[in-house]
């Protein structure tokens, strides 16, 4: 515990910074930044409108829930990944459909489960392969050493929740009869960047027709699996929406510095993630109002090397009657009254017009207001989902052949749980 003194020389430490930062503060606020330089040329993003910054009642919003008597959340729960003595990683992970309304409970007693393990033992080796387990069919993934050793653990935990998750998702499409909302973006990006790079490469080294998806291997597989689940959906007139609640990427910032490369007089850029400059275009101090911007689009993929634009989901074998620009993901910037904010995505096919993005924004608003935070079927999705820690310990103990390496910090400081600290969908 702090003494007294220490707690005065940390007070004097935060005291000269805010002074610091008090005497040079100037130059444009955020929110004016935003309206005049993100819909401007350069970078990966663009705007599907006027840039712009709204605010609306909690009880405005709630009206707009739409049109629905059922609604349905995904999610995966990930049993994280435990390293062995010998050499081991394992990982698993369950997704479930989770249900509020009228409509079918029996689709939440279904589950996609996937099982993830890397190995290197010598004469040891899995495959991929279908496992019958009672009633339930569980894939296994195997992971190749393809990432530096410091991911290889978060790599073996995306490699069972992705596809399970994405997998769950093209499975119940074609049954739901309302919205779907996903917990986390449309598309999992903790794969899709890999999966792109991979593509622009065997691209650049060939002159043929860009490398099937099932030759790129699990992550390709389950991206596709969630582009066929959103095809389905958009054919049936049924919205998709992506809420990511935790905001780690810093790809609006990156936009607006390849925006303002060329100007004479830039504006100062002092953010680093998006998750502060959105926190500062929405900020304001009403009670029980929430703020959002209008909507932006991911237009391609610069890979690089070469700097040639990549469509983010070019490539992938596009549903019939569609484009893959109808599969990009647009977005808005919500703030919630306690100052969190959100991430909401939609394909693009679902907002090409002013009428739809805005019936589909207030439609998303509505029901993120009506909860004051993620929708009340992604929160079901999460509790559905979730696997308790007793069991994921049991899971470790059935491989008895050989003992878990504990982490002092992840087992015993912090008793770290992988799924609350899972940012990779952000």
């Amino acid at each position: 515990m702090v003494g007294h003194s220490d707690f005065e020389a940390l007070e004097a430490i935060f005291e000269h910074i805010a002074e610091t930062v008090a005497d040079e503060e100037d130059g444009q606020s955020a929110r004016d930044i935003f309206r005049e330089w993100i819909g401007t040329d350069g970078g990966e993003i663009t705007t599907l409108d006027s840039p712009e910054v709204y605010r609306r009642s909690e009880s405005e919003l709630v009206q707009y829930r739409g049109r629905f008597d059922s609604w349905y959340g995904i999610d995966a729960s990930t049993v994280r990944p435990q390293d062995f003595q010998n050499g081991l990683i394992t990982s698993a992970a369950t997704a479930i459909c989770a249900m509020l309304g009228d409509g079918d409970t029996t689709i939440e007693a279904e589950r996609s489960i996937v099982g993830a393990v890397y190995c290197d033992i010598d004469g040891v080796e899995f495959s991929e392969q279908e496992l019958q387990a009672g009633d339930v069919m569980v894939e296994l993934e195997t992971v190749r050493a393809t990432v530096s050793p410091r991911e290889l653990r978060r790599w073996v935990g995306a490699t069972a929740r992705v596809p399970a998750e994405c997998r769950h998702s093209e499975r119940v499409a074609d049954r739901i009869d309302g919205p779907l909302f996903l917990d986390g973006s449309l598309y999992p990006m903790s794969v899709l960047p890999n999966v792109q790079f991979a593509r622009a490469i065997n691209q650049q080294r060939s002159t043929s027709q860009l490398v099937e998806t099932e030759q790129l291997g699990t992550a390709a597989k389950a991206i596709q699996s969630r582009v066929n689940a959103i095809g389905t959906l958009m054919e049936r007139d049924l919205p998709v929406v992506g809420i990511v609640k935790t905001i780690s990427t810093s790809r609006v910032v990156d936009a607006l510095r390849q925006k303002i490369r060329t100007s004479e007089n830039p504006p100062l850029l002092p953010w680093a993630e998006d998750s502060q400059f959105l926190a500062d275009v929405l900020y304001h101090d009403e009670p029980r109002q929430f703020s959002f911007t209008s909507w932006l689009v991911r237009t391609h993929r610069d890979p690089g090397a070469r700097g040639e634009q990549v469509e983010p989901l070019g490539g992938f074998d596009i549903p019939a009657g569609y484009e893959p620009a109808d599969f990009r993901r647009a977005f808005f910037f919500v703030r919630l009254p306690r100052g969190i904010v959100f991430r909401v995505e939609a394909p693009y096919g679902q907002v090409d017009t002013p009428s739809k993005r805005a019936e589909m924004q207030m439609f998303a608003l509505g029901a993120i207001a009506e909860a004051n935070g993620a929708p009340m079927v992604v929160d079901r999705a999460d509790e559905l989902a979730r696997v308790p820690n007793d069991v994921r310990d049991y899971l470790t103990d059935v491989l008895d052949i050989t003992e878990p390496v504990q982490d002092y910090n992840r087992d015993e400081r912090f008793d770290f749980d992988f799924d609350s600290n899972d940012t990779h969908y952000a």
